[in-house]
């Protein structure tokens, strides 16, 4: 459900901001991140809510935007969910999570990928520059890539690829 004035839409460069916007892509983000009805769902970094607007009913539905200049399109395109304007990496360890869907910015992928062992998630669909970014994670989480994103995917246009990625619980992944 796109908002009306989405195209619209100033971006801030200093802040990083794209939104992964092709619908395909989307879908596979998702759909990787296996959500159930009775779960609790944390999007950090949610933008304009380009992912948001696609989750399925759950039991709750968070959003973490640091932008406040965005907040007001999350609470137009998913007036069903929690929105909180913040650092999302200061706010996850304080949200009940089943999935975490995250579509930070590429700089911050990194602090991201060093709070995931400290989180209490069943599974995650994050954006990464690379699934590489993740090898310190193996054994503890089972990782999986689940589609590359063309710059394109993105509005604006990134300068690089990436890739969604699914992380799980190695114990709740199972051999």
């Amino acid at each position: 459900m796109p908002v009306d004035d989405e195209p619209r839409i100033e971006t801030n460069a200093e802040l990083d901001q794209h939104f992964l916007s092709n619908p395909a892509k989307l879908a596979l983000l998702i759909e990787a991140a296996v959500i159930r009805s009775t779960d609790h769902v944390v999007e950090a970094g949610a933008g304009i809510g380009t992912v948001a607007a696609r989750v399925p009913s759950c039991q709750r539905l968070t959003v973490i935007e640091y932008d406040i200049n965005l907040v007001p399109y999350l609470r137009k395109r998913v007036p069903h969910a929690q929105v909180i304007q913040g650092d999302a990496l200061v706010s996850l360890p304080t949200l009940r999570c089943d999935v975490l869907l995250s579509n930070l910015p590429s700089r911050l992928t990194a602090r991201l990928v060093a709070l995931l062992p400290r989180l209490d998630f069943r599974l995650a669909a994050i954006t990464v520059s690379s699934i590489d970014e993740l090898t310190a994670l193996e054994g503890v989480f089972a990782i999986e890539s689940v589609a590359v994103l063309e710059p394109d995917d993105f509005r604006p246009r990134q300068s690089a690829r990436a890739e969604i990625v699914s992380v799980a619980r190695a114990e709740e992944h199972g051999p």
